[in-house]
């Protein structure tokens, strides 16, 4: 018998152990049990929230978000994501190669990053 006759009469070899059929279906099994945990861990809590959020109709989901308090809330995190992420991302489309090292004069915090203590 040769080599390659050999490699062919065996099962594939996994991680210096032969795996036979069982093994491959006990993985797979255990895989699935644990992503169908993982998947009930996070789905359940959603599911409980949206269902208690409908409670009452979507109605009363328009009534509450139409509020003033809470469209002012979202106007407010709106504009704290902009000012947070808006300087990372007009920095990070320039070409790292392309930017000039920092002169002796320069400050070392910017007034940009600064705006949110000026409210």
């Amino acid at each position: 018998m040769t080599v390659s006759a050999n490699a062919q009469a065996r099962p594939a070899a996994r991680r210096g152990r032969l795996a036979s059929w069982s093994d491959t279906w006990r993985r797979r099994l255990l895989i699935g049990l644990v992503a169908a945990y993982v998947g009930l861990l996070i789905l359940a809590p959603i599911g409980a929230l949206v269902a208690g959020a409908f409670a009452e109709g979507f109605g009363a989901i328009l009534r509450a978000l139409s509020q003033p308090d809470v469209l002012l809330a979202f106007w407010r995190t709106l504009y704290i994501a902009l000012i947070t992420v808006g300087p990372g991302v007009r920095s990070s489309s320039r070409s790292s190669i392309a930017k000039k090292p920092p002169s002796a004069n320069a400050t070392v915090v910017s007034t940009r990053y600064m705006m949110p203590m000026r409210l």
